[in-house]
């Protein structure tokens, strides 16, 4: 038998509390070399052989780690285990996702002990984690049931907020966590809690912001990559895996239950007073849009017909928001056909002139505060804008800069300190450029919204170096107010979109008006 080596894992285990500062952005999470012992994993070839093991094996198996590795799966396990995994291949085929078996036999010397299966295909490998089953052979038909029932429920929420509570209300009755968020993504990687539901006693943390470090770039990949992710005991010791030779690449991980967790989130969680967790991803359109986030004061691991209904209750909650939000953009959509289908006979008519009898209009399609168009040099405008000057100012910067492209900014002034000779120019401005060449433009303005953001600890020292360079999480997370100024609202994806589609709107009736001797926008302003 060949000799086995920890090789190719980073040796970081559960009770490391800091990582050297470079290390820490870099940290391969997705191959950490370990398990949570909650049960055991074991990796095999494409021809079913043993290529990777958890050492605990031996605690499940007559078999040590040593002796398992490079043996054929179908001398470990009972033929009809083998056969069901077998099945689970041809289910998946190559897709990224988890098939779980419950209630299957683990040893040919045992019958009334059940074990429960998953399994997914990573590269060339097969990995295999099991537990001791906890809802025997009826698992799949519970989730099934349970996850019908819960949607139904989603489905009777109105709105979006009343659909946030419910999710929240819901994951907490299945689990039995303490506390349940609704973790939403900004553009810039922080994060809001914008719904919640708590066991009696337990701190609310309902509009808090967390600065994009405390989940880095690499986390939000896995969370895009795995529906869940669990920590049943911060202070639970992992089990190493074990390979069959130094060769033998660290196993990918990103998709295992089982997978150890990162020690600096570990200290993390630690900070906080929280002992478990456990996050389901909220994807739209395959983008993380945020997090169903879990904690308990206490140790829990939850049974994998649990963790089967948490992930199908995220993928539906998931399909949900994103037709809820489709229904708003589609309403929005509608809103702007018929704004260009008014619009037509003016614009064939009078050309760009006839924007101007269409400010009002044209402001409902994107929140803003005022609205202005600038047509060969000649400005008209509708509610709060800045004077004609700081508007033309304003176009030559957008010229020279970002020449006929759309453009939105929340800080103007910061952008082009140019600007500031106009003390109350609205720092937020969305661009749309009407001519290839620049120089005409609708531009929507907003007007500086003073604001007061509550972060769960100071966002500017989220990661601590002492003095030897090593990186630990932060330890605080009282409340620390920031008052923000001479900002503007952020605009959205969809007030871009919308902006865009404006844009081609009007630069398709423009651009296809027939030529008539005037220039486009003479017939004044």
């Amino acid at each position: 038998m060949a000799a086995t080596f920890k090789n190719g894992y980073p040796q970081m285990p559960l009770r490391q509390e800091t990582l050297p500062l470079t290390e820490c952005d870099r940290e391969p999470i997705h191959t950490p070399g370990a398990i949570q012992p909650y049960g055991f994993l074991i990796a095999v070839s494409r021809l079913w052989n043993v290529t990777h093991v958890s050492e605990n094996i031996a605690d499940y198996l007559p078999a040590s780690a040593s002796t398992v590795l490079g043996c054929s799966l179908i001398t470990l396990l009972p033929p009809e285990t083998v056969h069901a995994l077998r099945g689970a291949v041809q289910i998946l085929g190559s897709a990224a996702m988890t098939e779980r078996l419950f209630g299957l036999k683990l040893r040919h010397d045992e019958e009334a002990v059940l074990y429960d299966f998953s399994i997914h295909i990573i590269a060339d490998t097969y990995v295999i984690e099991v537990e001791p089953s906890v809802c025997g052979n009826g698992g799949r038909n519970d989730v099934s049931s349970t996850v019908r029932m819960m949607f139904g429920r989603l489905q009777q929420s109105r709105g979006i907020a009343p659909l946030f509570q419910e999710a929240t209300r819901q994951i907490r009755a299945l689990t039995g966590y303490d506390r349940v968020m609704i973790y939403r993504f900004a553009e810039d990687g922080s994060g809001e809690v914008v719904a919640e539901s708590l066991r009696s006693g337990t701190e609310s943390c309902l509009g808090l912001h967390y600065p994009a470090t405390d989940i880095p770039r690499q986390a939000r990949t896995l969370y895009e990559r795995s529906w869940l992710r669990l920590i049943g005991d911060t202070e639970d010791k992992t089990c190493p895996l074990l390979s069959l030779s130094e060769q033998t690449a660290p196993l990918d991980m990103s998709l295992s239950t089982l997978r150890a967790v990162s020690p600096v989130h570990v200290q993390y969680l630690r900070n906080m007073g929280v002992v478990a967790s456990a996050s389901i991803s909220i994807l739209l359109s395959g983008q993380l849009w945020g997090l169903i986030a879990c904690h308990a004061m206490r140790p829990l691991w939850l049974a994998a017909d649990r963790r089967a209904v948490m992930e199908m209750f995220g993928q539906m909650f998931s399909l949900l928001l994103d037709s809820r939000k489709g229904e708003i953009q589609q309403e929005r959509d509608d809103r702007l056909r018929d704004l260009l289908e008014d619009l037509l006979p003016a614009l064939r008519e009078q050309g760009g002139g006839g924007l101007r009898h269409y400010l009002a209009a044209i402001a409902d399609m994107v929140p803003c505060d005022g609205v202005a168009v600038v047509l060969s040099g000649t400005v008209s405008a509708y509610q709060l804008v800045p004077s004609e000057a700081a508007i033309m100012t304003l176009v030559g910067l957008l010229d020279h800069a970002r020449r006929g492209e759309l453009y939105a900014s929340a800080r103007i002034r910061a952008v082009f300190p140019a600007l500031a000779q106009y003390p109350h120019f609205p720092p937020g401005v969305l661009a749309v450029p009407l001519s290839p060449e620049g120089s005409d433009y609708l531009l929507f303005f907003r007007q500086e919204t003073i604001s007061t953001v509550t972060w769960a600890g100071n966002p500017h020292g989220s990661k601590l170096q002492g003095e030897d360079g090593i990186l630990s999480p932060r330890s605080s997370f009282a409340a620390w107010t920031e008052t923000v100024e001479d900002q503007s609202l952020a605009w959205t994806t969809t007030d871009v979109r919308i902006a865009a589609n404006l844009r081609a709107g009007l630069m398709d009736i423009l651009l296809r008006r027939p030529a008539n001797g005037q220039q486009r926008g003479e017939q004044g302003l």
